[in-house]
């Protein structure tokens, strides 16, 4: 991994987490760090892929464009750009969960190379 890739991952890393994310931020493309969650299959009383960056989650509009590889208990550390809908999405997999609706434009697996 380049030093500059490195440089780029600490100052954006330091953003995140020295401020607050705002969802009033979600009305512009924005890009981050954070986690791609899968909670489980719907028919399973799952809650499919959700989206965390710091304290708070999101759900993608459309699911079926992230690749099944990622069906893992793990989560996954990703990059995303993304734009914030105004649209909320009810939860009813264990208890009922108001959340964020984001479409995804672009996310990348963040692969720790040692």
């Amino acid at each position: 991994m380049n030093l500059t890739r490195i440089f780029s991952l600490c100052i954006a890393f330091c953003f995140l987490t020295a401020c607050n994310f705002d969802r009033d931020q979600l009305q512009q493309n924005v890009v981050a760090e954070g986690y791609l969650i899968w909670a489980g299959e719907y028919s399973n009383d799952g809650c499919g892929f959700l989206i965390e960056i710091g304290s708070l989650k999101y759900k993608p509009e459309d699911e079926t464009a992230i690749d099944d590889k990622y069906k893992t208990t793990s989560r996954v550390p990703v990059e995303l750009e993304f734009l914030g809908l105004n649209r909320i999405f009810e939860l009813s997999c264990g208890e009922a969960v108001e959340i964020e609706v984001i479409e995804i434009i672009s996310m990348t697996e963040i692969v720790n190379e040692e």
